[in-house]
């Protein structure tokens, strides 16, 4: 069985959320099954992050440098 990486994209700019998924399938997508969250978008509940996280056995956070 394939392990699960779940990645909180935290991205506006749809160019750019386009070109890290490409990004993240190309390196470890061969090794994992990689699912993708938009942080900034109002359908993820961040009430119980814990919760969402128990299916998954890793976690990227990516785009987090468009804020700096």
């Amino acid at each position: 069985m394939r392990s699960k990486i779940l990645v909180i994209q935290f991205r506006e700019n749809q160019s750019l959320l386009t070109q890290e998924k490409a990004s993240l399938e190309r390196e470890a997508g061969v090794y994992a099954d990689i699912e993708y969250v938009n942080a900034l978008e109002d359908t993820v509940d961040w009430s119980q992050p814990e919760s969402f996280m128990l299916q998954y056995q890793g976690l990227i956070i990516a785009g987090t440098a468009e804020y700096y």
